[in-house]
């Protein structure tokens, strides 16, 4: 039975198992407000993850850093302010969500997130 769970567990990709010092390129989903899909590469540090916001042209502005409020070996979640309201984001080695929250208002995101 072990050798079985050995073996299966090497079938998987590399890219199955998230970790620290990982870096992602994130793409939404779904087509955004502005009206075109929108991408950022996602660094998974230590301590915190930074998002570097990818802009249509591909060039990379504005770098954010968050710090966790939940933190494993394979996902994360993080809350922060933000103008009137709160982002709640977490990430689990593929999946990108993000939430906006703010009195009378909600916007929800989904990214895939290869690593990079």
């Amino acid at each position: 039975m072990r050798m079985l769970l050995i073996v299966l567990l090497g079938l998987l990709p590399a890219s199955t198992f998230a970790s620290v010092g990982d870096m992602y390129v994130c793409k939404r989903t779904e087509v955004n407000n502005a009206g075109y899909i929108d991408e950022f590469i996602l660094s998974w540090n230590a301590d915190y993850y930074e998002v570097r916001l990818k802009q249509v042209d591909g060039s990379l502005t504005g770098t954010f850093k968050h710090n966790f409020n939940l933190h494993h070996n394979n996902y994360f979640a993080s809350t922060h302010a933000y103008e009137q309201g709160h982002f709640l984001e977490s990430f689990d080695g593929k999946i990108f969500a993000r939430i906006y929250v703010k009195e009378g208002y909600t916007y929800v995101s989904e990214y895939i997130c290869p690593k990079f």
